[in-house]
């Protein structure tokens, strides 16, 4: 507890008892040839993101989020707030979250200079920070897949909808971990992520419109009325999980389509298996509960890959 848990202290301690590194050998010039020496160890290295505090403070000389800048004493009550200057103030690349966690992709994870090409990379997500990261490897999954290992999220707010690149729904779906405010006991699992119904793929509309004459598909949590005169419509009811019967285009298809396109949660709610942290209150405390948790699951899944 105290400061170590809440803070980067503890998570790096941990990291490093979890991930002990090995020493790095290299051929060394002897007298009789060359010998193998120690060089450096193999110990995993940190970088924090800190997609909060993206405005800086020259009076403080030290960043803020909005909500301290906001803050700032004022002569009374009425005073408005020191106007954010987006020159002096913020920077540029780092302006919102989702800029600052892609100008760290793109300028230090992806900088030879600073990290590993071939180094595996495990990511705690927190929150809407979190939410960024997995925007941002989606629309980019080609140029990062081969280099992330894992996923670890708090309290994301992603949800399949949101995932338009497959392979990288597939990788969240089994490298990737959540964990939620719950009352249920720590690690209780919540939700999985449920397969996507085939061929049904961006919009339902169009999968209607690329099936055959007749098939029978999935709806996830849907709640769809009869529409009379229609043949085969008698499946669309509320279930949780309801199969239904497409059959031939005909008399009241344009109703049945306009009624799919307003479907939005056949798709499945989460994105990666969703577990319990063991808080009921705040998510602001959810790391400190589980981070040991998740490092030693990121060190499992080093252990998997290396055999």
């Amino acid at each position: 507890g105290g400061i170590n848990d809440g803070s980067a202290v503890g998570f790096v301690d941990h990291l490093r008892s979890v991930f002990k590194g090995e020493e790095v050998l290299v051929d060394s010039p002897t007298s009789t040839g060359t010998s193998k020496t120690p060089n450096a160890r193999s110990d995993p290295g940190v970088i924090i993101l800190n997609p909060g505090q993206l405005l800086y403070s020259h009076k403080f000389n030290r960043a803020l989020t909005y909500a301290s800048w906001q803050a700032f004493p004022r002569e009374s009550a009425v005073h408005e707030t020191p106007r954010i200057h987006p020159e002096h103030n913020t920077v540029p690349g780092n302006r919102k979250s989702e800029e600052h966690i892609k100008f760290v992709f793109d300028k230090v994870l992806n900088n030879a200079k600073y990290v590993d090409p071939e180094a595996q990379l495990y990511i705690l997500g927190i929150a809407d920070g979190g939410d960024s990261v997995v925007e941002l490897l989606n629309a980019e999954w080609p140029k990062y897949c081969s280099r992330i290992a894992a996923i670890a999220l708090t309290q994301p707010t992603s949800t399949s909808s949101t995932i338009t690149d497959p392979a990288f729904a597939s990788f969240l779906a089994q490298n990737a971990k959540s964990w939620m405010v719950s009352p249920e006991p720590f690690n209780t699992l919540l939700q999985k992520p449920e397969p996507m119904p085939t061929p049904l793929s961006r919009s339902f509309s169009d999968a209607l419109n690329a099936l055959p004459d007749t098939m029978t598909v999935t709806v996830q949590k849907s709640v769809v009325p009869t529409a009379p005169g229609y043949v085969g419509a008698e499946g669309l009811v509320k279930t949780e999980s309801q199969e239904i019967a497409v059959v031939p285009r005909g008399e009241g298809f344009g109703e049945i389509e306009e009624m799919a396109n307003g479907m939005e949660e056949w798709k499945q709610d989460v994105v990666c298996e969703t577990f319990a942290s063991g808080v009921s209150d705040c998510h602001e405390n959810i790391v400190p509960s589980i981070y040991k948790h998740v490092l030693e699951w990121f060190h499992e899944t080093q252990v998997e890959k290396d055999k």
